[in-house]
């Protein structure tokens, strides 16, 4: 055993190992999650020009691109509404005024018919 001079040291030593104990479980989690998705899935982009085409044109895991034909006072809402329904938020969403990507997820599906998707 280890003599310990003082307890600024004991608490050093205490505050490392859960430190550590901490970080190493949170890295596994992490991992865990990352390991559900193939990282081959998020190569292919989905390109729609309206919420309702994200349905038939998308798969799980694809980078969905929305860009609408035209944009109006209602493209913002569109747009969160669409990445409510299907944007997988284990990953980041990125969105702008004039687009919206972020990786397609079929999740809440049952939720689609409500907001006019098929």
């Amino acid at each position: 055993m280890i003599p310990i001079k003082s307890k600024a040291t004991l608490m050093f030593i205490l505050g490392l190992t859960v430190a550590l104990t901490t970080g190493a479980s949170a890295n596994f989690r992490k991992e865990a999650v990352d390991e559900s998705f193939d990282t081959e899935e998020h190569e292919r982009v989905c390109h729609i020009e309206s919420p309702t085409s994200a349905s038939v044109n998308c798969k799980n895991g694809d980078i969905m691109l929305f860009i609408p034909r035209r944009i109006s006072s209602n493209t913002t809402k569109e747009s969160i509404i669409l990445a409510s329904l299907v944007c997988d938020f284990r990953y980041e969403v990125m969105h702008s005024s004039e687009a919206l990507s972020c990786v397609f997820t079929t999740k809440r599906k049952q939720q689609w018919t409500g907001f006019g998707m098929e």
